[in-house]
């Protein structure tokens, strides 16, 4: 399951985790993996939530991508940036 986040203007808190966690939880059946990215920044509660969900090992493991993330991924695919005219 994906849940993308356009906010620049703002990081993603922990609580945006957690209701996208929940949201995934009611899906039957549950999501085994859940990624949130954003093409902003994590808040360092929403890092902290996340790795202590996945610990406490309930469904769905969380994986967090930043804007960092999403920048490296398309620096290796320059023909998938000038294809959709990505910067």
């Amino acid at each position: 399951m994906v849940q993308a986040k356009h906010w620049q203007s703002r990081s993603v808190a922990a609580a945006d985790v957690h209701t996208t966690i929940a949201s995934a939880q009611l899906w039957r059946p549950i999501a085994r993996g859940l990624l949130i990215v954003t093409s902003g920044r994590f808040a360092t509660d929403a890092i902290s939530y996340a790795e202590q969900h996945n610990d406490n090992g309930h469904a769905p493991l969380v994986d967090l991508w930043p804007d960092s993330r999403l920048e490296t991924l398309l620096a290796s695919r320059p023909a998938l940036v000038a294809a959709h005219g990505l910067r």
